[in-house]
């Protein structure tokens, strides 16, 4: 097993892919791959599975919104014919992380990029902040993250150990607190 990063295109249009040639990510060579996107009904997380789609991954998008999710996914597959499972859970549960992570592999779903997306803020003086919340916010940021990170890379150990599966596995680590922060 190889461990890269993973350079996604931040453009989809078509001067763009008129060079896919010599751009990392294609939409010829990510066919067979799987994504699996956290917080992929709104901001960052939607709009890489969209550009995820675009590249020809197949996605898994989790988010609490099952009704943004389902409108996503009838998008990807409108516009990209995009294989998508839809996954509503909500990571501030103990234990959500890798009740979803042990579903996929039950089911044999493949993860070939974690974009681990979702995630919390809570604003306001830490000490009004009550602990239910705040332990929530380090169960979605910190938890579940961790959950998820070491559950792809033990499931891809375990498949590098198993085959001759060379297939780079990938992670990114996506989120902003830039809608957040007062100017």
């Amino acid at each position: 097993m190889r461990w890269r990063p993973c350079p996604i295109p931040l453009r989809d249009d078509a001067a763009f892919h008129d060079q896919e040639k010599d751009a990392p990510m294609t939409t010829k060579g990510n066919e067979g791959q799987s994504a699996l996107v956290t917080g992929a009904s709104g901001g960052i997380g939607l709009e890489l599975a969209r550009i995820l789609a675009a590249n020809r991954f197949s996605l898994v998008l989790l988010a609490r919104s099952r009704g943004k999710l389902e409108d996503l996914a009838r998008e990807l597959r409108a516009q990209h014919g995009t294989k998508v499972t839809i996954v509503p859970a909500d990571l501030s549960e103990p234990g959500a992380a890798q009740a979803v992570f042990d579903s996929l592999t039950d089911a044999g779903v493949q993860i070939d990029l974690l974009v681990n997306n979702a995630g919390l803020l809570l604003e306001g003086r830490f000490g009004v902040i009550g602990l239910d919340e705040q332990l929530q916010l380090l169960q979605v940021n910190i938890v579940a993250l961790t959950a998820l990170s070491l559950s792809q890379t033990l499931s891809c150990l375990a498949v590098d150990r198993e085959s001759d599966d060379d297939r780079a596995q990938s992670g990114i680590f996506a989120g902003s607190l830039v809608g957040w922060l007062s100017i």
